[in-house]
């Protein structure tokens, strides 16, 4: 009986071990569920004209994954594993907030290139242009405590720096990088 317990137990162990996804951390937003999931895309060039915005497109699909927030870090490295280069790129970031306070919210978007942001399906902040370095600010948007806000962000990027940082604040709240949560997606193949 003890032998049967021990090869259960190792069978319990070796099993635990195998479905471990490779180089996952207690980090990995997609362990803890927190993060955003991003599509990632692939944009024609247009070095020539940087006010002709119309190559920033979402057709040219390259890839999937979770990014833990918009802190300010590059897509460099992404854009290169899904496309071959850092430059003439799309993405698009959806997930969760979930508000402390019941009070209005103000978001703080920039980055390097253009971006816009989607608040439960209204577009709140607009800068859907190859300029980097803007700051952008919402009009105060009110929010309900405990509630979960479907959020989207669409990011192009032309050439140079690749990154894209928001922030929120509310009366209640200092200004910080804005925590998001992943939704539950559930995707089948065939």
């Amino acid at each position: 009986m003890r032998r049967l317990f021990g090869i259960v137990i190792a069978l319990i162990l070796i099993s635990g071990m195998l479905m471990t996804p490779t180089g996952a951390s207690a980090a990995d937003p997609t362990i803890e569920g927190h993060g955003l999931w991003g599509e990632f895309y692939k944009c024609e060039k247009n070095p020539d004209n940087r006010e002709d915005i119309n190559v920033f497109k979402f057709d040219d699909f390259r890839g999937e994954r979770t990014i833990a927030n918009l802190n300010g870090d590059s897509f460099a490295g992404i854009f290169t594993q899904f496309s071959g280069t850092a430059d003439y790129n799309t993405a698009r970031f959806t997930g969760t907030i979930v508000p402390k306070y019941t009070e209005d919210y103000t978001f703080h978007m920039v980055g390097d290139d253009g971006f816009r942001l989607w608040i439960n399906g209204a577009l709140v902040i607009d800068f859907w242009q190859q300029k980097w370095e803007v700051p952008q600010v919402s009009a105060p948007i009110s929010l309900e405590a405990g509630k979960h806000y479907d959020i989207k962000v669409e990011y192009l990027q032309g050439w140079g720096g690749t990154w894209l940082k928001m922030e929120w604040e509310s009366a209640s709240q200092p200004r910080e990088i804005v925590f998001l949560s992943l939704r539950f997606i559930c995707r089948m193949t065939m």
